[in-house]
C-alpha cells in the first residue's frame, strides 16, 4: 500500500528513454494535480512531451500496441493528454477534476535526446490521500481492535493454564504483538500523510516494520515447528541463523518487488522464489525430525502399557501433524498473495482487507494449534528413559503401529507421570547440524 502514499515525488527521465510510467492516483471531486518539467541541460532543440492520463482500461491496452505505435507522439493513447514543449525553462501543468477519477500517468518523449526531471504532486479536498487509501482510515482501527481482542482472549485463557506458559506462549505472543504494531504503524502513516506530502521517512519506517512483522512471524513458526519448547531439542547456531536470515531476506525482496517499478521485479522474484523453497524445505524437515522424536517417546510410553494417544505426548504428535499442513498452507497463501497482487488491479484497500484476513486467519489457527487442552501438551516425567539411534527413527512409525493394541493398554490419567523422553545417539553426524539432546 505504501507506494500509493508517495504522491509527491521527483522523477528523472534520462536521455534515450522515450516512454515512462510515473505513478497513479485516485482523485475525488475537486482533486488537484500539479506537474513541473525541468530540463537538466540547456538545449537549442525543444523537447516535446506527451503527458497522458490513462484509465485502467487504456492502461491495459498499452501492451498490445506495436513499438512504432507506442512511440508515436501523434497517436492518442488516452482521452485526456497534454502536449508540452520544454526548452530552457520549467514548464508547469496544473488542473483539477469535478468527479471521481483514477489515473495512471504516462510520459512520452518525442525527441528523447534531452534529459529532464519531473516533479508531481496530487491532493484531494482536505487530504493528500489517494482515494483508494482513504477507506483504510476505517479499516485499520477495526483490524487493530480485532487483533487486540484475539490476543486478549489468548492471554486470559493462558493465565488459567499456567502449564502452557514458556517458550510457546512467548513466541505466539510475540507474533501477535509485532503484527499489532505493524497495523498501528500503517494507521499512523495514513493519518500523518493526510495533512502533509513529506512522508518519506514515515513510509520507510512502516515498510521496515512490515518486513520485520512477516519475518518474525515465519521465524517463530520455524522455531516452533522444530519442537522447540515441546520436546528436548537444541537448535544449532547455523539453524538459528537460517531461521532468522531466510525469512528476513525473503520478505525484504518481497517488499522491494512491491515498491519498485515493474521492470525491476524480474530481478527480485527469483530471489523470492529461492528463499521460499529454502524456507519451506528447512521447516518441513524440522517438523519431520521433531515428529519422529515424539513418536519415539510415544513408543517408550506404549511399552509401559499406557495408550500414548491419550497422553500429552500424543497431543504433541498431533501438533506436529497439524503444523505440517499449517506451514504448507502459510507458504502457499504467501505465494498466492504475491501472484494475486501482481496479476489483479484491485483498489489498494481491498488488498489490505485480504492481507488482514490472511494474517488474522494464520494467527488464529496458530493459537488454536497450541491451545492448552484437557490433556495439556506438557506433563511431568519420571526417571524411566530409553536410548534411540537417530538413524533408526524412520522405523519408529511402523514399530508404533505394529505394537499398538488399544485393548491391552490403559488410558493415561491427568497428573500421572510418564517415562522421560528418550536419549538420542547417532552413528553418523546428521546433515542439519542439530544438537542431539541427551537428558
Amino acid at each position: 500500500m505504501l507506494f500509493l502514499l508517495f504522491f509527491k515525488k521527483n522523477v528523472e527521465i534520462p536521455d534515450g528513454v522515450r516512454s515512462s510510467f510515473i505513478g497513479s492516483y485516485g482523485f475525488l471531486p475537486d482533486g488537484e494535480y500539479h506537474f513541473t518539467f525541468n530540463p537538466i541541460q540547456k538545449s537549442t532543440d525543444p523537447e516535446t512531451i506527451v503527458l497522458s492520463f490513462l484509465t485502467k482500461a487504456e492502461y491495459r491496452k498499452l501492451p498490445f500496441y506495436s513499438t512504432e505505435t507506442a512511440n508515436n507522439c501523434n497517436y492518442q493513447f488516452a482521452d485526456l493528454s497534454y502536449t508540452l514543449e520544454i526548452k530552457n525553462e520549467s514548464v508547469k501543468l496544473d488542473g483539477n477534476f469535478t468527479d471521481d477519477r483514477i489515473y495512471i500517468f504516462h510520459v512520452l518523449k518525442c525527441n528523447s535526446t534531452n534529459e529532464i526531471t519531473l516533479s508531481e504532486q496530487f491532493r484531494n479536498k482536505n487530504t493528500f490521500l489517494d482515494s483508494r487509501v482513504i477507506p483504510c482510515k476505517t479499516i485499520y482501527p477495526i483490524c487493530i481492535g480485532a487483533t487486540l481482542l484475539l490476543f486478549s482472549f489468548w492471554a486470559i485463557f493462558n493465565n488459567n493454564k499456567a502449564r502452557a506458559r514458556g517458550t510457546i506462549f512467548i513466541f505466539t505472543t510475540l507474533c501477535g504483538t509485532v503484527y499489532t504494531f505493524h497495523l498501528i504503524g500503517e494507521y499512523i502513516a495514513i493519518k500523518f500523510s493526510e495533512k502533509t506530502d513529506s512522508i518519506l521517512a514515515v513510509s520507510i519506517i512502516t515498510i521496515i516494520i512490515d518486513i520485520f512483522n512477516d519475518s518474525i512471524f515465519f521465524t517463530s513458526i520455524m522455531i516452533m515447528s522444530s519442537g522447540f519448547g515441546l520436546i528436548n531439542i537444541s537448535l544449532s547456531l547455523f539453524t538459528k541463523i537460517k531461521a532468522v536470515l531466510v525469512p528476513l531476506i525473503l520478505f525484504t525482496f518481497a517488499a522491494i518487488s512491491s515498491n519498485i517499478p515493474t521492470k525491476y521485479v524480474v530481478i527480485t522474484y527469483p530471489a523470492v522464489i529461492l528463499c521460499t523453497i529454502v524456507f519451506g524445505y528447512d521447516i518441513l524437515k524440522l517438523i519431520r525430525q521433531g515428529e519422529k522424536r515424539v513418536m519415539a517417546h510415544m513408543l517408550v510410553i506404549q511399552r509401559t502399557g499406557i495408550d500414548p494417544d491419550t497422553t500429552p505426548i500424543g497431543a504433541r504428535y498431533k501438533i506436529f501433524r497439524q503444523m505440517t499442513f499449517y506451514v504448507a498452507s502459510a507458504i502457499s497463501l504467501f505465494c498466492l498473495m504475491l501472484i494475486f497482487e501482481a496479476c489483479y488491479d484491485l483498489d489498494r484497500y481491498l488488498f489490505e482487507i485480504i492481507d488482514f484476513i490472511v494474517h488474522f486467519s494464520l494467527l488464529s489457527v496458530l493459537l488454536y494449534i497450541y491451545r492448552p487442552g484437557k490433556a495439556d501438551y506438557l506433563a511431568d516425567e519420571n526417571n524411566v528413559s530409553e536410548t534411540f539411534d537417530l538413524d533408526d527413527l524412520d522405523t519408529i512409525g511402523n514399530t508404533l503401529r505394529l505394537t499398538s493394541n488399544a485393548e491391552t493398554m490403559r488410558r493415561w490419567e491427568p497428573g500421572e507421570s510418564l517415562p522421560r523422553e528418550p536419549t538420542y545417539t547417532s552413528k553418523k553426524k546428521a546433515n542439519d547440524g542439530q544438537l542431539y539432546s541427551a537428558l
